[in-house]
């Protein structure tokens, strides 16, 4: 197949249709401010543009398609699962996993399925959201299971991925589980110390509360608003100037009681929000669990905080005010964690967690692995 051929079918898979040129050149001629002129086949396209994260843009653009694919039930007789079950647990294993990765090169364009490394990442192969439902939709159809459309992400191997389809076809056995995978797997928890007990938050639309969250989702309340009133801002008013003038702003930011914390005045000025909201949020959270704050003090209590950026260093200077003595402490994301422990008297485990957008689940998968260890 010619390169410029294997591009059409890639992107007609995708639901992308290549225009004539002249086509092209003469729609965007006529039509002003336009980047981008493309015949979609929104039936393919979306269930992949949605594939990981759903966008409600879709469905002003394309009511319905993208239900198309997800909802679909695969084809197929089950001939696979005939196939395999007439073979040793090896042998069904390396069969299986020739089947996925000629599934995995025949979408990703390669002539020969020896060009996919069973051990590489999907991602790393050069799968995107479009080819990851068109994967996952093969693989449907030759299974006859129901496969979900985040199939490469959550299985990210061929290797992995076969291990999951074999468990889904015929059940774990040990002859089908591979050394290494048997070797590590977790025994079945019988009293898991993991449990939610109390919950704080603070969001846009006035949420102070888990209550308040519940009650802003069950009727659909927009957290957008104008801006704030008590931050002390200069921003631009309303000039025609083309500046935004509403945003998702979290109420009473800036009320802190630093003497509940055994906190200074000029201490708490030098400290990011983050670490008030925070302190604010912990305390609420104990207090709903039905435990005193301070009743946890010398206890090997542990602290794992998720955080992501800082600039309120910046903001502090340019306002013209100091945080000599606790600049250091007051604007570091690294304290977030050790703050809490401190001003509750915690003994445990004190961890903050900077991973971009998974911080707090980094945070939730490292505490809840502190406590399965005694911690």
């Amino acid at each position: 197949m010619a390169a410029d051929e294997g591009v059409r079918a890639r992107l007609a898979r995708g639901g992308l249709t290549p225009l004539d040129p002249g086509v092209a050149v003469d729609v965007l001629g006529a039509v002003s401010g336009c980047e981008t002129v493309v015949d979609v086949d929104w039936g393919r396209f979306v269930p992949g543009a949605t594939a990981v994260r759903a966008s409600r843009l879709w469905d002003e653009i394309a009511p319905g398609a993208g239900m198309a694919v997800e909802r679909a039930e695969p084809a197929g007789d089950g001939g696979l699962h005939k196939r395999l079950a007439g073979l040793s647990g090896a042998a069904r294993r390396s069969s299986l996993m020739e089947t996925v990765r000629g599934r995995a090169a025949s979408v990703l364009g390669f002539t020969e399925a020896t060009a996919v490394d069973v051990s590489k990442s999907f991602r790393d192969l050069g799968f995107d959201s479009l080819t990851a439902v068109e994967f996952r939709n093969a693989l449907a159809a030759e299974t006859a299971l129901t496969l979900p459309s985040t199939l490469v992400y959550d299985y990210p191997s061929v290797e992995a991925l076969t291990d999951e389809l074999l468990t889904r076809l015929f059940g774990a056995t040990e002859d089908d589980v591979p050394a290494a995978v048997a070797a590590t797997a977790s025994p079945a928890a019988t009293d898991d110390p993991v449990v939610v007990v109390g919950m704080g938050c603070r969001f846009p639309g006035g949420v102070a509360s888990p209550e308040d969250l519940w009650r802003l989702l069950a009727d659909g309340v927009d957290a957008m608003g104008g801006f704030p009133a008590d931050r002390g801002w200069d921003y631009i008013r309303d000039t025609g100037d083309g500046y935004a003038r509403v945003g998702g702003f979290v109420e009473g930011a800036a009320d802190f009681d630093a003497g509940l914390f055994g906190i200074s005045p000029r201490e708490a000025l030098a400290m990011d929000p983050q670490q008030r909201l925070l302190l604010e949020v912990v305390w609420e959270s104990l207090e709903g669990a039905g435990i005193a704050p301070l009743s946890l003090r010398g206890l090997p209590v542990g602290v794992f905080a998720g955080t992501n950026g800082q600039d309120y260093p910046a903001l502090l200077a340019l306002a013209g005010e100091s945080g000599d003595g606790y600049a250091g402490t007051g604007s570091s994301g690294s304290v977030l964690s050790g703050r809490v422990s401190y001003a509750l008297g915690l003994e445990g485990p004190a961890v903050t967690v900077d991973t971009a957008c998974s911080s707090s689940l980094v945070a939730m998968h490292m505490a809840a692995q502190s406590l399965r260890a005694g911690e």
